[in-house]
C-alpha cells in the first residue's frame, strides 16, 4: 500500500531576514517568538511505500495572528505551489519509492 509520511518543522528567524529555507537547521520542538519576529516552517512528504504515488499535495494554513513573508514567499523543491487567503499549497507531483519533497514558508507574527 501507498505510505506517504508528513514532517512539520520550523526555525526561529528573529530578524525576519532569511531568504535560503533549505540551509536553515530545522527542529520539531516548538520555539517562541515576539511580535515583529518570524518563523520560517518547513513540511516535508516522503514516501515511505515501496511504489510510486502520484498526485502528492502538500497543503497548511497560514498560522493566525501571522503574515506570510513575500519575499521570500513559498517554495517547493519539486512542482509548484499556489498561496490564497491564508491558503498554502504545493503540488508535489509524483515521488518514487523512499523520495522526498519539501515545501517552505515564512511567517512574521504581527505586533
Amino acid at each position: 500500500p501507498n505510505q506517504l509520511r508528513l514532517t512539520k518543522a520550523q526555525v526561529k528567524d528573529a530578524l525576519c531576514n532569511s531568504t535560503n529555507f533549505a540551509s536553515l537547521t530545522f527542529g520539531t520542538t516548538s520555539v517562541n517568538v515576539k511580535p515583529n519576529q518570524c518563523v520560517v516552517y518547513r513540511l516535508t512528504v516522503r514516501n515511505d511505500g515501496a511504489v510510486k504515488v502520484d498526485d502528492v499535495k502538500i497543503q497548511d494554513t497560514v498560522p493566525a495572528y501571522t503574515s506570510l513573508r513575500t519575499p521570500p514567499g513559498v517554495s517547493v523543491t519539486q512542482g509548484t505551489v499556489n498561496t490564497a487567503n491564508g491558503q498554502i499549497s504545493g503540488n508535489v507531483g509524483s515521488l518514487m519509492p523512499q523520495q522526498e519533497a519539501s515545501l517552505y514558508f515564512s511567517i512574521q507574527v504581527n505586533p
